[in-house]
């Protein structure tokens, strides 16, 4: 009888060849001693022990991206996440985030996220003003304005600030003639 593998042909024993079996690769080798080349592997594969497995995703690949990326055998590699305000795209690249109309509550002007995308929140109404946090505040009068508002045209005088409080001003001087302290305006009569 043949050992080894071997069969018996025409009266002799002889070694097959081999079958090369699924998934297999490289150079395979019978109990007998006979060979057979079973080829390579298919992209992002290697031949490990005549048998093709998935290369891992080199951290190169990385480089850009964001998320987890996967090569075309199944292996995958987590590239991380990404920057304030900013989320992962179906290509694994970040991406700026829209500002949320909720980012607006409580805030007037325009507005920016960390990282560059802006919305508009609106003005200020009734006499307020949009201060550099965003936030409307009340401005009180100038000098001039308060004057104007109080029908005043010299003396010292106090009234609202238009903000809730009082303020006190002088409102000038008449350089011909008396500033009424009753009327805050200026007469022509010399003061008494």
């Amino acid at each position: 009888g043949c050992t080894n593998s071997e069969v018996c042909q025409s009266s002799q024993c002889v070694c097959p060849e081999p079958t090369c079996p699924a998934s297999s690769c490289g150079t395979i080798t019978n109990a007998c001693g006979a060979t057979k080349n079973c080829g390579g592997c298919g992209p992002e594969k290697s031949c490990n022990g005549n048998d093709c497995i998935c290369d891992q995703v080199p951290a190169s690949a990385c480089l850009g991206k964001c998320g987890t990326v996967s090569n075309s055998c199944g292996e995958s590699r987590s590239c991380g996440g990404c920057g304030t305000d900013q989320s992962c795209n179906g290509s694994n690249q970040c991406v700026c985030d829209a500002v949320p109309a909720s980012a607006c509550q409580g805030k007037c002007g325009t507005i920016t996220n960390a990282c560059g995308n802006t919305r508009s929140c609106g003005l200020c109404q009734g006499g307020f003003s949009c201060n550099s946090s965003n936030q409307c505040v009340c401005t009180p009068y100038t000098t001039g304005q308060f004057c104007m508002n109080e029908n005043a045209g010299c003396g010292f005088i106090t009234g609202s600030n238009g903000c809730g409080g009082t303020m006190t001003a002088n409102c000038g001087l008449c350089p011909n003639g008396c500033c009424n302290e009753f009327t805050n305006q200026c007469t022509p009569n010399a003061c008494p």
